[in-house]
């Protein structure tokens, strides 16, 4: 999930703050249904991002 990727991120992005000996929890829980539309967009595959918005306008 990108979610993942983020948090995965926010910590190499904060290394140089965290003192030897310090401990570091990530949280790798993250929902791919809300990924899904973004990696549709990044593929940029008009057949893939039509099926997802007739998917979602059934669930509306």
């Amino acid at each position: 999930a990108l979610e993942s990727s983020h948090a995965f991120a926010g910590v190499i992005g904060e290394a140089d703050q965290i003192e030897e000996g310090e401990i570091i929890l990530v949280n790798l829980s993250g929902r791919g249904d809300k990924d899904i539309f973004n990696i549709a967009e990044a593929m940029q595959d008009e057949k893939w991002q039509q099926f997802l918005r007739e998917k979602a306008s059934l669930t509306l």
